[in-house]
């Protein structure tokens, strides 16, 4: 079954779609994406993020159009009003209209999930991205070429949204396994 993690948010959104196999409960990664906006100079904030949300859902929808499952990390807060509303309208913008069967999960479900092994010093982004590579090295993780070699991209905070993404697919299966055992399914 095709399905897809999303990390969204309005400057970044990371996106990982996989296969997954049911029966043997495994996850192949098959394509990550990383949606960026930029804020425009000269425009009103609200039009602007109107903006931003509508490039989101467009490349949301077109990178999930075959997924049957979409499992996304919902934000939380933020320092001040318009980074919650950005986030917010970021979210809202990545997933409303779209087809497929949503799964959220929270910031804190896809933590427990992926760090509850780590020490609490330990809970962090790089802690995040290390799983996600340890994880899924089959995954197509974003390269450069130097001195005639394909090496890794170590930006942190650039594979962070892809391992976010990662993340909250596994968050999402936890959730529903949870579920089903409440429910009896």
């Amino acid at each position: 079954m095709k399905i897809a993690g999303i990390d969204p948010g309005l400057r970044n959104t990371g996106i990982a779609i996989g296969e997954l196999d049911i029966a043997n409960s495994s996850l192949i990664i098959t394509e990550l994406y990383v949606i960026q906006t930029a804020p425009m100079n000269g425009t009103w904030k609200t039009e602007d993020t109107l903006r931003r949300c509508k490039e989101i859902y467009n490349k949301t929808k077109e990178y999930t159009k075959d997924c049957q499952i979409i499992f996304a990390e919902l934000p939380t807060g933020g320092s001040n009003n318009q980074t919650a509303f950005a986030l917010g309208a970021g979210f809202t913008a990545a997933l409303i209209g779209l087809p497929q069967s949503l799964i959220t999960v929270s910031p804190h479900d896809v933590k427990k999930t992926v760090l509850s092994e780590h020490p609490a010093k330990d809970r962090n982004k790089g802690a995040m991205v290390s799983w996600a590579i340890d994880k899924h090295p089959e995954a197509p993780w974003p390269t450069y070429p130097y001195q005639g070699k394909f090496n890794p991209v170590e930006n942190f905070s650039y594979l962070e949204h892809l391992a976010d993404a990662i993340a909250a697919i596994y968050a999402g299966i936890n959730k529903v396994k949870e579920r089903n055992g409440k429910t009896g399914r």
